[in-house]
């Protein structure tokens, strides 16, 4: 049937252009690799959502050909472009680790709401296997963005540290010989991704149901 046709050739475009978003992601974080290799734990980082990246694009692009098409033709990716702007304009300033972390992030974001689309789809246009595939890839990015959200205000103080910046902070934790200010940010931040959940999400039972 012409319908789905259409459908079958809707499923293929998406899926080819997560592909292609997974390829760029992946490229880049492998490209990153020395760039953050004097901070450990950025490092670990990054070698765990590469792995993953690798494994997410060679599953796609097994659905893809199961959907008969073809992950060959290049698609170019907001991702790719926001991966190349990493850094200042004019390209003197070498990026900082808390850079990528930042790019890295949107990226990590953007790939998560492109699987929560490319879910819909699934369900939609009726392909269960990939609307699994895009959940488990959804809560993955979902998941790799938390951990820099975990991470950057541990990465900022670590480099000001790295730039011989001394701390002018006034709470009485430094003269004691401690720091609050990497727990305070980090708390800061989980804070402010609670405070923004919509309440009825939380409050109401059930889900909308909308006419077929």
């Amino acid at each position: 049937m012409a319908e789905d046709r259409v459908h079958e050739h809707t499923l293929r475009r998406h899926v080819a252009e997560m592909v292609a978003l997974e390829g760029d992601i992946e490229g880049a974080l492998e490209h990153q690799r020395e760039k953050v290799r004097a901070h450990t734990e950025t490092t670990a980082l990054l070698r765990q959502c590469h792995e993953t990246a690798s494994s997410k694009r060679e599953a796609l692009e097994e659905h893809l050909q199961r959907l008969g098409g073809d992950s060959t033709e290049p698609t170019d990716t907001a991702v790719a472009a926001l991966f190349g702007a990493i850094g200042d304009a004019d390209g003197v300033r070498t990026p900082t680790v808390s850079d990528l972390l930042r790019a890295n992030y949107t990226a990590f974001n953007y790939a998560a709401i492109s699987y929560a689309a490319l879910c819909e789809m699934g369900l939609r246009l009726y392909d269960p296997p990939l609307r699994e595939m895009a959940w488990r890839h959804l809560r993955a990015y979902a998941e790799s963005a938390q951990q820099i959200n975990q991470l950057i205000a541990s990465v900022v103080a670590w480099e000001l540290q790295q730039q011989g910046l001394d701390r002018r902070c006034i709470c009485p934790m430094c003269s004691m010989g401690a720091c609050g200010c990497v727990a305070a940010g980090t708390y800061d931040v989980n804070e402010a991704w609670r405070e923004t959940i919509p309440t009825d999400v939380v409050t109401e039972r059930g889900f909308l149901l909308l006419p077929p």
